[in-house]
């Protein structure tokens, strides 16, 4: 069995165990059989069904396979070239290279024994890591289950790889959904790379990335705010370092530091960082899956600016992101549903009802059929759903979407997490034009204490509350409250977002209203003349 160096784990093995876990059947491996098979290519060093067969990989695995006939090649030049110094350098050299073949045989005899199990994992044989009964059907997760205790035991002496091993099963179980098991195996992954290999490592970065993104979701946004920052400080200042840095990990990192300085309430520093992100995916030439990081960064920015008001440009940039997905891959993706639930917000905001919710209902079906019906971008597009029937007037419709888009996101996320006030916000609205005026302002009324109880006040979440909350008030004749909440609306957009941003107007448009129906004629003209 040839060396495999503790580097090849990313990539083939990540993509096997990725392809083994896909939801479509079309897309995973077809049995057991064709699963076994591409480890035993994998530890054979040829190219694997689960990875693109292009030129440059053949070329790769060709190189792997004959490594040692071209550094012996390459050796006698330099020692024919050089004389008798440069020949007794290369025989130290050699003596280190023997030295570094012996640990490296040592660490690859370990790998495969490990894979040799986890391909017995189902058998009957004594010699597997867990037999079940004859005819039990096994998947992957349950042998995922397995053998993750087993992987201190037999990499115990080899901590980079279980470190490696142990992130690949993080990532996996995180891409099912089940973030409790994934952060535990990256927390493990990074305890050993900061033991062994320090911070100021790319293995550790990529790393702090992963559990960064997965902290997001789960809007753990304080836990995930270091591991980000850490992360973009490294990638930016040793890109060039260390060759093997791709400029798509350091665009990852900023795009989801972004979004988490959004939600937390630093909307400029996101808008900056977004940019930084641009600016070097203009600069990089990225190819083939590594643009994946551009279209989710081109995005997340498009929603984020749109939402601040920059509705031009934001439409484009996700609609030059939607395009880039499509180039990359024709395949039903989760990326392109979001996507298109954010571009249906820019289309609401332009008053495109129908389009916007031709949109939805795309992306709806891509979600439900790529990760299910129980995730955070279903809700998000549950959401969007529900405020394009609530201008449409459809609010059965409206109230059913916003309140299987709020029954999804309290299963999953904690009760603090501003992506929970969102379709509180929608479900409010609803109650509101439906006569049912307790019930809204008690949504409201909690949404609006979850986004005020973030780090930062974010005026674009917040603004919308309070104007849905001041009507609500308004159709409760309680006008002295509903002035209150109006006067902050309109003080606390007009300051942070402009005269001329929507919200500021609409949240003018209530005060008007609020004075005219109070009786105060003079202060309802300031406001429709201001």
């Amino acid at each position: 069995m040839r060396n495999l160096k503790s580097s090849n784990l990313k990539g083939d093995l990540d993509n096997i165990i990725m392809m083994a876990l896909r939801k479509e059947p079309k897309r995973r491996y077809a049995s057991v059989e064709e699963f076994s098979n591409d480890i035993d290519r994998y530890l054979k060093e040829l190219p694997v069904k689960a990875r693109p067969n292009t030129f440059l990989y053949r070329s790769q695995k060709l190189f792997q396979r004959n490594k040692i006939a071209f550094i012996a090649t390459l050796i006698v030049i330099l020692a024919v070239l050089a004389g008798l110094i440069v020949s007794l350098w290369q025989t130290q050299i050699a003596r280190r290279q023997r030295d570094l073949a012996q640990v490296e045989k040592e660490k690859s005899e370990r790998i495969n024994k490990f894979l040799q199990q986890m391909l017995s994992f189902s058998n009957q044989s004594y010699t597997s890591i867990s037999p079940v009964a004859q005819g039990k059907n096994v998947t992957v997760n349950e042998m995922l289950d397995q053998i993750t205790p087993n992987i201190e035991k037999e990499l115990a002496d080899q901590p980079e790889v279980r470190a490696k091993i142990l992130r690949t099963i993080g990532s996996s179980y995180a891409s099912q959904g089940f973030y409790e098991k994934a952060e535990k195996n990256l927390r493990a992954a990074l305890d050993i790379q900061l033991q062994v290999l320090g911070e100021n490592s790319t293995e550790t970065a990529n790393t702090m990335i992963e559990i960064g993104v997965l902290n997001y979701r789960q809007s753990k946004f304080q836990d995930s705010l270091p591991l980000l920052e850490k992360a973009v400080d490294f990638y930016r200042k040793h890109q060039k370092d260390f060759p093997e840095n791709s400029p798509a990990k350091l665009i990852q990192a900023l795009n989801f530091l972004a979004a988490n300085k959004y939600y937390s309430g630093d909307t400029a520093l996101s808008v900056a960082l977004c940019e930084e992100g641009l600016q070097i995916a203009q600069t990089s030439n990225l190819i083939d899956n590594e643009r994946e990081v551009i279209a989710g960064l081109k995005v997340d920015f498009g929603l984020i600016i749109a939402r601040l008001g920059d509705k031009q440009r934001g439409d484009a940039l996700i609609r030059e992101g939607i395009a880039l997905y499509s180039e990359i891959s024709n395949k039903p993706r989760w990326e392109v549903g979001n996507a298109k639930t954010s571009l249906s917000f820019v289309l609401l905001n332009q008053n495109k009802l129908d389009e916007a919710l031709n949109v939805l209902i795309e992306s709806e079906k891509i979600v439900r059929e790529t990760l299910g019906d129980k995730n955070l971008y279903l809700a998000s597009t549950l959401k969007g759903e529900a405020n394009v029937y609530t201008q449409k007037n459809d609010f059965k419709s409206a109230e059913k979407a916003a309140t299987e888009s709020l029954k999804i996101l309290q299963e999953i996320l904690p009760p603090n997490s501003p992506f929970i006030a969102g379709p509180m916000v929608s479900l409010g609205i609803v109650l509101t034009k439906t006569g049912r005026l307790a019930e809204g302002e008690k949504n409201l009324r909690q949404a609006l204490i979850i986004y005020e109880q973030q780090s930062k006040k974010n005026i674009t979440l917040i603004a919308p509350c309070k104007i849905a909350l001041t009507e609500n008030l308004i159709a409760q004749n309680r006008f002295d409250d509903a002035e209150k909440i109006a006067l902050e609306a309109f003080s606390e957009a007009q300051q942070t977002l402009g005269e001329q941003n929507a919200l500021t107007v609409t949240a003018k448009k209530n005060l008007a209203k609020l004075y005219s129906l109070a009786g105060k004629k003079e202060m309802a003209q300031k406001y429709e003349n201001k």
